[in-house]
């Protein structure tokens, strides 16, 4: 469901699916109860419609505490282990290389690549970093489907996923041309000269245009009058999540009646 007057992110991102836009990087910034998640939502369902092949992968950054090996691991599991014969070889080159390794036997992609990545010194842990990233991202291009990126929450990424995704990552995805990103959270990367020429940040802010609320409305078939749909909007400030939120639950109980 889209809420009122989020035309312009909604259309930025069907032509960026299409292709029509040098963009492939969406930056979406916004405090909390702006909307976000609802625009995130009606995101992922305008994939199969404006990209009919696209594989979208949805990651919420909160629960990626184990850092950049859940990314890695997250988009090998969704895309399919089978693709990522690059990265696979990598690993096992670096395990064999002399990583120290309890036991005889690591179980799970994710902890393989959480083991090599946690190296005795930053250099080597990022000469490492630097190799699976080239090979992942080499995997990636090699899928004959376009590819859709979503990462929420970027706010609540643990600091080395952060500055991973604003840097290896995201200049990665400027080579990847069948690649698209969407980053959204209270905070989001920082431009960088590798990617900015293809990102764009749309922010956004509170809703204050009745008009647009009573326009959502209609379109929900909820059947509000004008005065109270302005009404709403002055005593609730124009915060989306809370108009949605009261305009949705007095529905629901005229239903009731």
């Amino acid at each position: 469901m889209r809420l009122a007057n989020r035309t312009r992110e909604v259309e930025f991102f069907k032509k960026m699916l299409r292709g029509e836009i040098a963009q492939r990087i969406l930056l979406i910034q916004a405090a909390s109860g702006m909307g976000k998640t609802s625009l995130l939502t009606e995101f992922a369902s305008l994939c199969p419609v404006h990209a009919e092949a696209a594989i979208l992968v949805k990651i919420d950054l909160k629960s990626a505490q184990t850092g950049i090996a859940y990314i890695f691991s997250k988009l090998q599991s969704r895309l399919g282990e089978d693709n990522f014969t690059r990265f696979d070889g990598e690993l096992s080159s670096v395990l064999s290389a002399g990583v120290e390794v309890s036991g005889n036997h690591i179980e799970g992609t994710g902890n393989k690549i959480q083991l090599v990545l946690n190296a005795e010194s930053d250099d080597i842990r990022n000469l490492r970093l630097s190799k699976l990233q080239r090979a992942f991202f080499q995997d990636l291009q090699a899928i004959k489907k376009p590819i859709v990126i979503i990462l929420d929450s970027f706010n609540d990424a643990p600091t080395t996923l952060a500055v991973w995704i604003g840097g290896g990552f995201l200049a990665e995805i400027a080579d990847a041309k069948n690649i698209r990103v969407v980053i959204a959270g209270q905070s989001v990367p920082e431009l960088k000269i590798e990617w900015a020429d293809i990102a764009a940040m749309h922010s956004l802010y509170k809703i204050d245009d009745a008009d647009a609320w009573y326009s959502f409305s209609k379109e929900q078939k909820w059947g509000f009058g004008k005065e109270s749909i302005e009404l709403f909007v002055r005593y609730l400030n124009g915060q989306p999540s809370q108009i949605l939120q009261a305009l949705e639950s007095l529905a629901r109980g005229r239903e009731n009646e």
